[in-house]
């Protein structure tokens, strides 16, 4: 959590949470309206907010099954502040469904390549993906349908 000037940001990457800054620095305090609450100006931080989401989509092929894989990519997705899912695939490849800002991404797809304890990581294959609104607030295991 990051505050100024009587913001509170949470769960906001830092090069967001700086233009949210930058932002509620150089708003007029007229344009504040009631103290303690937000700009009047807050559509421009809500839609810089949801640009800097984006959605991948990772295919992870070895020994991923059985290992504990969907539990260890939940709780790095959790830590990273991440929402999507994981499901095992009935050809024995683990799906990872991603929403977050790109270095969240990158962080989690570091974990997915070293995988939990037991597993053996052959290929990690990455693709761009749509934003699914029904996977955009918590990260969960799914089940292949």
């Amino acid at each position: 959590q990051s505050q100024f000037g009587g913001l509170k940001f949470r769960g906001v990457n830092a090069a967001v949470r700086s233009v949210l800054e930058f932002t509620a620095l150089f708003t007029p305090a007229s344009s504040w309206g009631e103290p303690h609450s937000t700009p009047k100006g807050n559509a421009t931080i809500v839609n810089l907010m949801a640009t800097a989401h984006i959605a991948r989509r990772y295919l992870v092929t070895g020994i991923v099954q059985g290992v504990g894989f969907r539990y260890f990519t939940q709780n790095e997705a959790a830590r990273l502040r991440l929402s999507g899912f994981v499901r095992n695939l009935r050809d024995g490849r683990v799906e990872v469904y991603v929403i977050g800002a790109q270095e969240n991404l990158a962080e989690l797809r570091n974990f997915i390549e070293r995988g939990p304890r037991g597993a053996v990581i052959h290929h990690v294959a990455e693709e761009s993906a749509d934003l699914d609104p029904k996977f955009a607030e918590t990260f969960r295991i799914t089940y292949d349908e």
